[in-house]
C-alpha cells in the first residue's frame, strides 16, 4: 500500500472512519493538492513550491483554489507528490503512480 493511502487509512481507523470516508471529504482539488503536499513531507506550500521551482504565490493560488493549475503543472504536482492526476482532480482514483 503506498504510504499515503497508508496513513489515511491508519488516521481513519484511529478515528473510526473508513477509507472511502477520508477521501471523499475532500471535495475539490485544492484539498486533495494540500493534502497531497503534507503527506509528501512539505509543512507548507512555501517550501513545496521552492523545491518545485515554483513561486509561492502560484503555489498558493493552486493550493487555495483561487486558480486552477495546467495540464502540465498538475502532471509535476502529481509526479512530485506520487498522486495519480486523475485523483488530484476528480478524487476518484485511489491508485498511486509510481512516477518519482
Amino acid at each position: 500500500m503506498h504510504p499515503v493511502i497508508q496513513t489515511v487509512f491508519s488516521q481513519g481507523k484511529r478515528q473510526g472512519m473508513s477509507l472511502h470516508g477520508k477521501f471523499a471529504s475532500m471535495k475539490t482539488l485544492h484539498e486533495r493538492l494540500k493534502f497531497a503536499r503534507k503527506q509528501a513531507g512539505y509543512d507548507s506550500a512555501k517550501t513545496a513550491a521552492e523545491a518545485m521551482g515554483m513561486t509561492v504565490s502560484t503555489y498558493t493560488h493552486h493550493e487555495n483554489g483561487t486558480r486552477t493549475p495546467t495540464a502540465d503543472v498538475l502532471g509535476a504536482y502529481a509526479r512530485r507528490y506520487r498522486v495519480t492526476t486523475d485523483w488530484l482532480v476528480t478524487g476518484r482514483s485511489h491508485n498511486m503512480s509510481d512516477a518519482g
